[in-house]
């Protein structure tokens, strides 16, 4: 046993080309380091969500019908993925469907072309799930497809947790009761208002995408995230729903559908658990009513983004923020308005993302020293270098993550700089420059540079490319 637990890990994948099905489950079973050798270095142990028939084009030999050994002698249940399943292969995919149907917890359905062939099947079939938790068809072709819902999965109303389609025709009738549903998105679909207000009582997330117009109703008092990117969703909507979940909700995107004028609405809610916010597409009149929301959502907000209007951050009067994660749109207005007193507030940050497409790309403009705050990532976005400079020299210590556009004066800057943890850096652009980075960062260091076209990634300290 010593021996085997010792064995280095090429022979270890020799070892498993050779023995069966049956025998890697013994060793799993054998000991703890066993176990994880033989599942760490099979990916029949890992991987169990794939495509039937890309899997059964596998098997050697002139049928290409069988189904693996490793499927047919397990019991562990898997998600299949149907990406663009062709015409000739629907048969097999209904086929193996009836075969290992107890087993299947997700169905993942891709059309790249209107064909609505495989969902017709599907729906023929009148599948009879038992473990399916989650469903999804994205039609890619941007013609909504029709979706038969009461067929397909009539048999799984008690189990469905997620809900997830885009571009279908929703055909759906009442008496569907998904009892367990917990998650439901909708992006540019027909017929949804139905399957939402029967589903809403249960529904923990909602996603709604939308071009025409639509009214919705419901109970959604135990939702805890709400993302609404479409126009056509009308505010009384949005504040109806979201009057409705004020105690619950604790992720909200509306950084598309909610007008400036609208904020002051918005601020009429009281967000008891919200930890994640979402803004966009307001100018600087209404900034002081994004202050107060904020304030509002002060004590349990741990993700803030912030898009396309100029904040005067001096105004933020609480003293610590919980937040960790931050996306923020700046310009030179709202740096020379304290953003570092803001930051300055928050020292649980570890994620920051700066985008700088509203800079002036000569600007000049840096931001004052900005300390005690552990940042672990640091995303730049089209931001002039004095002002990447000038944020580099207060995080240069306690980066991991790196990430930016890379002109030749960066290059120079984060010569000098040191970075003690920095483990990865991500290039914007394929850079002439890229082996003197290497030296800078790595220096003596395994290295692996991650060609490619857009962006290029680069590691220390890792053994194989992405």
């Amino acid at each position: 046993m010593a021996l085997l637990e010792s064995l280095p890990d090429l022979a270890w994948l020799k070892l498993l080309e050779y023995l069966p099905y049956k025998d890697k489950i013994v060793l799993r079973k054998s000991s703890k380091r066993l176990y994880l050798r033989v599942t760490n270095l099979d990916i029949k142990f890992k991987v169990w969500a794939f495509n039937p028939v890309k899997v059964m084009a596998t098997i050697k030999g002139k049928d290409k019908t069988l189904i693996p050994e490793f499927i047919k002698d397990s019991t562990k249940p898997f998600h299949l993925y149907l990406n663009d399943v062709d015409r000739k292969d629907v048969a097999k995919v209904i086929k193996f469907i009836k075969t290992y149907i107890n087993r299947v917890e997700g169905v993942k359905i891709t059309l790249t072309e209107k064909d609505d062939y495989l969902l017709t099947k599907l729906a023929a079939m009148k599948p009879m799930w038992v473990n399916l938790n989650s469903f999804i068809v994205h039609s890619k072709s941007y013609e909504n497809t029709n979706l038969e819902i009461f067929p397909m999965l009539f048999h799984c109303q008690n189990t469905l947790q997620e809900l997830d389609f885009a571009y279908v025709v929703i055909k759906f009738k009442k008496g569907l009761m998904f009892s367990c549903l917990k998650s439901l998105t909708v992006n540019y679909c027909e017929n949804i208002v139905e399957l939402i207000r029967s589903t809403s009582p249960q529904l923990e997330k909602l996603h709604i995408t939308q071009f025409s117009n639509i009214s919705i109703t419901g109970n959604f008092s135990k939702l805890k995230e709400f993302k609404s990117c479409g126009p056509k969703l009308e505010w009384e909507n949005i504040k109806e729903i979201l009057s409705n979940c004020e105690k619950t909700i604790q992720v909200l995107d509306v950084s598309s559908c909610i007008q400036s004028h609208q904020i002051e609405n918005l601020q009429q809610l009281k967000f008891k658990k919200l930890r994640k916010i979402k803004l966009t597409d307001f100018n600087e009149v209404y900034s002081n009513k994004i202050v107060k929301l904020m304030a509002d959502c002060a004590p349990t907000l741990q993700i803030l983004s912030l898009k396309n209007f100029s904040m005067d951050y001096s105004k933020l009067s609480t003293n610590i923020w919980q937040i960790t994660e931050m996306d923020l749109c700046i310009n030179e207005l709202s740096i020379i308005k304290s953003l570092h007193h803001f930051l300055n507030k928050c020292p649980h940050l570890q994620t920051l993302t700066l985008f700088g497409f509203l800079m002036d790309p000569f600007s000049k403009t840096t931001i004052e020293p900005i300390e005690n705050i552990p940042l672990k990532t640091l995303i730049f976005w089209n931001c002039p270098f004095p002002f990447v400079q000038s944020i580099l020299q207060s995080f240069h210590k306690t980066l991991k993550k790196l990430e930016l556009d890379l002109p030749e004066d960066t290059l120079e800057l984060l010569q000098r700089l040191d970075f003690p943890v920095l483990e990865s850096v991500l290039i914007r652009e394929d850079h002439f420059l890229i082996e003197d980075i290497c030296k800078t960062f790595f220096k003596d260091r395994k290295t692996v540079v991650v060609r490619k076209s857009w962006p290029i990634i680069i590691h220390r300290g890792y053994s194989e490319t992405e």
